[in-house]
């Protein structure tokens, strides 16, 4: 069993996510989903996984990670101001 997504996977994802939801919930991108939670569940991050994430961009809310590789252009300007 596969720990990520697929190619295949991650193209439908993206495919759903384009389509418009106008203002409401996209029903068949939450159905992917929960399929792909489902089926691979290892590919999803879980209560203990959270804090091992690493995003690229510094994360604008309280959320728990690992590290993060760009600062926000506010972090950014206060660091040369300094």
């Amino acid at each position: 069993m596969s720990i990520g997504l697929s190619l295949g996977q991650r193209a439908r994802l993206k495919k759903l996510a384009c389509i418009p939801a106008r203002g409401e919930k996209n029903e068949a991108l939450e159905a992917e989903i929960r399929y792909l939670h489902e089926v691979n569940p290892q590919a999803f991050h879980n209560d203990d996984s959270l804090g091992e994430r690493v995003f690229y961009h510094q994360p604008t809310t309280n959320i728990p990670y690992n590290y993060y590789i760009i600062a926000h252009e506010k972090e950014k300007f206060l660091a040369l101001s300094r």
